[in-house]
């Protein structure tokens, strides 16, 4: 069954293509010089395209890969334990945030209270 199934389909896709195939090499032989030296040039500009569109995309490529491929160092370092992970924050980073924090802190009181001063004073 799976046999006379598998035979049907490719005769069915060989007899719907061939019309298709017969179609595209059939050339008119009325078209002017002038118009086969456009579309020869136009098919020249085409295929310059498509090498340039490539040329791109293999540029795409080796960058898309070279972050990848330092994503993965950089994980294996941390995995490794030579390296701290960007999500943990180190004690060192935490210190020098607070004291950042408490030095604003300060400095917006000694400010509040400089204008506090300012207001009674008067």
């Amino acid at each position: 069954m799976k046999a006379y199934f598998y035979s049907l389909l490719t005769v069915g896709s060989l007899l719907t293509t061939a019309p298709a195939q017969a179609t595209i090499s059939v050339r008119t032989s009325t078209e002017n010089p002038a118009e086969i030296q456009r579309k020869t040039a136009a098919r020249a500009k085409v295929a310059e395209a498509k090498k340039a569109a490539a040329s791109t995309a293999k540029r795409s490529v080796w960058a898309k890969t070279r972050k990848a491929r330092t994503k993965l160092g950089r994980t294996m370092l941390v995995v490794l334990g030579l390296e701290e992970s960007k999500a943990v924050t180190s004690p060192a980073k935490l210190t020098r945030q607070l004291h950042a924090h408490q030095r604003q802190l300060k400095m917006k009181a000694r400010l509040n209270a400089r204008a506090r001063r300012a207001r009674t004073s008067r």
